[in-house]
């Protein structure tokens, strides 16, 4: 679950969906900032 949500992050999440390595996202607004629940696919590894 990412907590805060921007355009930065919607595209940030669009690229690494387009290659493959996060399954689909959702917005969930909870009437603060909003959160972005992702599915992990397990391909996302040793970031940093």
């Amino acid at each position: 679950m990412i907590q805060l949500s921007s355009k930065v992050i919607i595209k940030f999440l669009l690229v690494m969906q387009k290659h493959g390595y996060i399954g689909e996202f959702e917005y969930v607004d909870d009437h603060r900032f909003g959160k972005f629940v992702v599915e992990l696919n397990g391909r996302l590894n040793k970031c940093g």
